[in-house]
């Protein structure tokens, strides 16, 4: 899964922001729910690459980030959202450096990948 596939917009994390609930979420600035989950997405089609394509490796991760954010209140503070953005950030691109931007794994390309009957080029 490239770059581009992980980090393309999705609708299914926009709920949390418009429900009236107390949620970490809720009334936080629509920008950063945004950014932080396509910097999110990046890490978790990086684990999912670099683990086998488990899903389980996936989940297992996106359930550890969500935990994050009730575990370690970064959502509670402006400075607290904005460290945690800017180590997003910072993960990404060492992320990207090591492994880089084409499929996020090492030595492989997207022709491998469509070649071994993978659907992680088709995007």
């Amino acid at each position: 899964m490239p770059v581009r596939a992980a980090a393309a917009p999705r609708g299914d994390s926009l709920p949390l922001f418009y429900m009236n609930r107390d949620d970490p979420y809720y009334q936080e600035p629509f920008w950063g729910l945004v950014l932080s989950t396509v910097l999110a997405s990046i890490l978790f089609a990086w684990v999912y690459n670099n683990s086998g394509r488990s899903v389980l490796a996936a989940m297992v991760i996106h359930a550890s980030f969500n935990w994050g954010h009730v575990a370690i209140p970064t959502l509670g503070s402006d400075r607290a959202s904005l460290t945690l953005i800017a180590l997003q950030v910072i993960v990404i691109a060492v992320v990207l450096l090591i492994w880089g931007p084409r499929t996020l794994t090492r030595g492989s390309t997207l022709a491998d990948d469509n070649a071994g009957g993978g659907a992680a080029g088709s995007a």
